[in-house]
């Protein structure tokens, strides 16, 4: 078996690796995403692809996770990611390199992988949520990837607000305009997008300067009060939101990934919280993080 390329596509950055046959990472790139560019999306794509061949002197393999689905018909549909929502990324990708390419959700294969690492072998249903550019979920239930009839289930971020959100946060909080044409989706709020977003609209005076959800996590920490009192509501309102999900799923096990998953006031805080809204007192699930990071190399390229 030869080299196996996988990108992990987001709304923000493309994630490159080369593994081994062994599935041990040899080599990393990351590149900001090309969001509203095709032709940058696919020059960004095949670039790393054949830099790799050369270097290897071998043809590998690829496969793609991205924040959407195929149609039965081959189209991709992915509103996090204009510039390939309706296009034919599979089609134009094995066009150009001459090999088959797989494509697959993003949330379901980070359930998938997370679900296979030795810790969580043998549980009985992984409810894997992103908490990143938008906000995703997968499922696998006795080590099957639930993915639904039509390859769309578990598109949690495209389910509405919860009636308690106003109580939460106040009656001006702005019921934003999704892209996929509805109003008021999780996709938005749940996010990490949706974490600074909020944050920036309440809390953020100087209007030119946009502060990300890093730097609110920062002073978070710090003690800043509208950073805490930011993130006290974010908290409440993801566990109002996923409470939902836990009744109508009874998950063994909660994993987070995405760029937030890294804030360990999620860990701290949600499952209390969470309890809150517990079925007849059922117990919460055990809530984790990621374990499956490949660490980014410094010779990575910067576009």
């Amino acid at each position: 078996m030869g080299n196996m390329y996988g990108f992990d596509i987001g709304g923000t950055k493309i994630e490159f690796a080369v593994f081994n046959d062994k599935l041990e990472a040899l080599y990393t790139q990351r590149a900001p995403t090309p969001r509203d560019d095709y032709t940058q999306f696919i020059q960004v794509l095949t670039e790393f692809i054949h830099t790799y061949d050369v270097k290897s002197n071998i043809t590998g393999t690829v496969g793609i996770g991205l924040p959407g689905q195929q149609t039965p018909d081959g189209m991709t549909r992915c509103n996090n990611i204009p510039c390939i929502d309706g296009s034919y990324l599979q089609a134009d990708l094995e066009k150009l390199l001459g090999r088959p390419i797989k494509i697959a959700n993003d949330a379901n294969c980070f359930a998938l992988s997370e679900a296979c690492e030795k810790n969580l072998i043998g549980a009985s249903s992984v409810l894997a949520l992103i908490l990143g550019t938008g906000f995703g979920a997968g499922l696998v239930i006795n080590g099957r990837l639930y993915a639904g009839h039509n390859g769309a289930g578990l598109e949690v971020g495209h389910t509405r607000l919860p009636w308690d959100a106003q109580e939460l946060l106040g009656n001006d909080f702005p019921l934003v305009s999704c892209r996929c044409g509805r109003v008021g989706c999780l996709d938005h709020y749940l996010s990490g997008r949706g974490y600074a977003d909020l944050y920036n609209q309440n809390h953020n005076t100087c209007q030119n300067h946009y502060i990300s959800a890093e730097e609110i996590t920062t002073r978070y920490y710090q003690g800043e009060p509208e950073a805490i009192l930011h993130t006290n509501r974010y908290l409440e309102l993801l566990a109002t939101c996923i409470s939902g999900f836990v009744s109508i799923l009874d998950p063994e096990v909660i994993i987070f990934g995405g760029g937030l998953s890294n804030f360990n006031a999620i860990y701290d805080r949600l499952p209390a919280l969470l309890d809150k809204h517990a079925l007849n007192g059922s117990p919460p699930p055990l809530f984790e993080k990621l374990r499956l990071v490949i660490q980014e190399e410094s010779e990575a390229p910067h576009y």
